[in-house]
């Protein structure tokens, strides 16, 4: 013998919880896209490969194996591979990718 008589009682409030949730999801994921346009559009120095000057561009327009220089303190909305620094070592924040704040030591390469 049921207590509700056979009236279904889970289907409103599962119901109510599925729909706050998806209306979640959706405002969560249209900051994301505005956040990712953002960051899709910043500028960026591209080198050329024709001759020795860099030219701006955005992050959005960016192809593999394309050289960039990115200057102290700029946000870098792609993974990069350091091949040369003003010092040997450089300091990034990833907090970004990972969450953690504290700075990850990275070195350049050694080509000879």
């Amino acid at each position: 013998m049921s207590d509700t008589d056979g009236k279904p009682t889970t289907a409103i409030p599962l119901t109510i919880v599925i729909l706050v949730s998806a209306i979640k999801d959706w405002i969560e994921d249209r900051q994301r896209v505005h956040s990712d346009s953002l960051q899709n559009n910043r500028k960026v120095q591209r080198a050329d490969p024709f001759n020795t000057v860099f030219n701006q561009e955005t992050w959005s327009n960016l192809k593999v194996g394309q050289i960039v220089r990115v200057l102290r303190d700029q946000e870098i909305p792609a993974d990069l591979i350091l091949l040369s620094a003003s010092h040997r070592e450089c300091y990034v924040e990833t907090s970004m990718l990972d969450g953690e704040t504290n700075l990850k030591q990275k070195s350049t390469l050694d080509f000879f």
